[in-house]
């Protein structure tokens, strides 16, 4: 154990002290475990991410000399040092922070360290969180030493149609900010990760992906996409809503506060209402998060209203309108629009499969693959295949009591409930 990590546990267990907190109260406050707060303070836990740090200085009200300290105390080193000159990875979320994800981070670490997986897509539904998780990995990977070029996405206006010269993945290489000769000098070593964010396969080709994998033999790739390529070599990570509570964990105010999608919400709810209590507002807070089906984009935004709205408030809203609570206010608009996100995952569905997303919509409670056959009049297979798919693109979830059962999401139930049995129209080009 170095000194810079016996002097992030102590100074992190000075600051609690002189706040009079405990460890367990840092950790409701922080929306932390209390386990986490325990390793950092004895050094088990060695480098924490930017995000945890910024957490526990939020809930020490540390001012800005200890911000700094705390901070410069959990640094490994910087972010941009590697053995080439590469693009500057993201800057670590701010306001997003990862909650939750924390398996789903490590498995993709380890994934891409090992290089087994050359071609890794992480997909999930807009909103769910994926160029979060894909730059805490790039920080992790970078971490583990190896150089980390990453990708953003490019401008609306550039996206709409790929080039006869490629894909909007090449139309990203050619940025005039991105180092493209510096990443190709550096592919050469068994140690680069391409992180390729918002090179969505409902309206980009792989052949530019495939290209430079077949270039470059040592390259590993991570691409951030609403839906699978399902083309060879390709690996798929689903990432799914958050988990939910269950009435057991709502009955149990600890268990409660440690539940992914719970603790996501108290922390946003925090920024705009300082001093909110769990304790307080346990079944509120537990609907809030069912009604958001645990989608991070929809936590955070439904969380701004409560400057105006009071938990209760939102609940009834989110009951009856949810678009209108998790379309975000005017001056913060970042342009995405979680309803248009729905409303484009269910255009890029097979008719077979939009065709099961109309008979799950008016069901409430969870249904099983069983259910869906006989729902459908297919076969186990066909109805497995169905459930499979929808699992990929984050359309369904697996019952929080019961893992053999599913639930529709509420978004995706009230997109297409306004739609009505008609189908959108399938809009994904094919992909070869």
């Amino acid at each position: 154990m170095n000194d810079r990590n016996v002097g992030l546990g102590g100074l992190l267990r000075k600051y609690r002290l002189n706040t009079g907190v405990t460890q367990r109260q840092l950790a409701e406050l922080s929306t932390l475990s209390e386990r986490a707060i325990r390793d950092l303070e004895s050094g088990r836990a060695r480098f924490p991410r930017r995000d945890t740090v910024r957490l526990l200085a939020d809930a020490l009200r540390l001012g800005e000399t200890g911000r700094a300290a705390l901070e410069a105390a959990a640094q490994r080193h910087p972010i941009g040092a590697g053995p080439a000159q590469l693009p500057s990875l993201p800057p670590a979320a701010r306001i997003d922070a990862l909650i939750g994800r924390e398996s789903e981070r490590k498995s993709l670490i380890e994934l891409l360290s090992a290089g087994s997986q050359r071609w890794i897509t992480l997909v999930g539904l807009g909103g769910v969180g994926k160029t979060t998780l894909a730059r805490e990995v790039a920080t992790g990977i970078h971490e583990e030493g190896f150089s980390v070029a990453w990708i953003p996405p490019i401008d609306d206006d550039a996206t709409t149609e790929p080039d006869s010269n490629g894909s909007l993945l090449g139309k990203a290489l050619l940025r005039s900010d991105f180092d493209l000769d510096g990443v190709l000098r550096s592919i050469g070593a068994p140690d680069t990760v391409l992180i390729v964010d918002g090179h969505d396969a409902t309206r980009s080709p792989a052949h530019p992906i495939v290209a430079l994998l077949r270039q470059c033999p040592h390259l590993r790739v991570l691409v951030t996409s609403r839906a699978p390529y399902n083309v060879p070599g390709e690996c798929v990570f689903p990432l799914g809503p958050l988990a939910l509570p269950t009435l057991s964990e709502e009955a149990d105010l600890p268990r409660l506060a440690q539940v992914p999608s719970v603790r996501l919400l108290l922390m946003h709810l925090r920024k705009m209402r300082p001093g909110f209590q769990l304790h307080n507002n346990a079944t509120v807070v537990a609907a809030l998060c069912r009604q958001l089906d645990g989608l991070p984009a929809a936590v955070q935004i439904s969380a701004e209203w409560s400057l105006i709205h009071s938990p209760e408030q939102l609940l009834a809203q989110l009951t009856n309108d949810p678009f209108r609570v998790i379309s975000a206010p005017e001056a913060q608009r970042t342009g995405f629009d979680i309803h248009e996100s729905v409303r484009s995952a269910l255009a890029t569905l097979e008719p077979g499969v939009h065709k099961a997303i109309i008979k799950l919509a008016d069901e409430t409670s969870a249904w099983s693959v069983d259910d869906l056959v006989k729902m459908m009049r297919t076969s186990s297979y066909e109805a497995a295949r169905v459930v499979h798919s929808l699992l990929v693109l984050g359309l369904i979830r697996h019952s929080e009591a019961d893992d053999s059962r599913f639930t529709l999401l509420n978004l995706v139930r009230q997109v297409q409930l306004e739609i009505g049995g008609s189908f959108i129209g399938r809009s994904r080009r094919h992909i070869s």
